[in-house]
């Protein structure tokens, strides 16, 4: 994986975009696109630009893992064709590995999730599937060798993927089933509380409305 570190370089100096558009005359929407990693590629013309008014290498410029991720939908156990599971592919030159991630579904009224009752209406635990493939240190291990950046992109992919299927499942309005194994339907404006990888250095909360 490669990407750019603009973002960071840019706040180390409290530069904003319309401040590198005046000074290089780069357009706002490409240094966007640099700046957030959405886009195709980027000119080696534009690089040039960019390290020379930052004052940086290409290699400063640019961050680095030895690894590439794949990120695909998968039926689950539960919840067939609407809560879909992730599967995730790992892989370098000499390594490659499917970890599977997902979902399940508790009542924000259940007396079995680790937050408060009925402060939400929905709790999704988003956990790394057991498997006789590999062990969850070999997952975690990968994650904790991740600089940051990268760290913070795998886990906002995840928790992106979560959001979306949830708005989707809305607008179909479609049943989900939850742990207790009810089939419930989500409203808009349904609380959440997401918690990923629960009971690992990773363990993050994400809370939010369904729009």
């Amino acid at each position: 994986m490669i990407q750019s570190r603009l973002s960071v370089l840019m706040a180390e100096r409290g530069l904003k975009i319309s401040d590198i558009y005046e000074e290089t005359g780069i357009s706002k929407t490409t240094l966007m696109a640099v700046s957030e990693n959405t886009g195709k590629g980027v000119q080696f013309d534009t690089v040039d630009k960019l390290c020379n008014f930052l004052g940086v290498t290409p290699c400063e410029f640019f961050e680095y893992s030895p690894y590439l991720i794949n990120y695909k939908m998968i039926n689950s156990e539960k919840n067939k064709d609407v809560l879909k599971s992730f599967e995730v592919t790992i892989k370098n030159q000499n390594y490659e590995k499917d970890f599977y991630i997902d979902i399940n579904v508790y009542s924000g009224n259940s007396y079995d999730i680790p937050v408060k009752t009925g402060d939400f209406d929905w709790y999704l635990s988003v956990q790394l599937e057991s498997s006789e493939h590999y062990t969850d240190s070999e997952f975690f291990g990968f994650v904790d060798n991740l600089s940051i950046s990268f760290r913070t992109e795998f886990i906002n992919k995840l928790i992106t993927g979560v959001k979306n299927q949830l708005k989707d499942i809305l607008d179909m309005d479609a049943k989900i089933e939850t742990i207790e194994r009810d089939q419930v339907s989500l409203k808009k404006n349904d609380y959440i509380a997401l918690k990923l990888f629960e009971d690992s250095k990773f363990e993050t909360l994400k809370k939010f409305h369904i729009k």
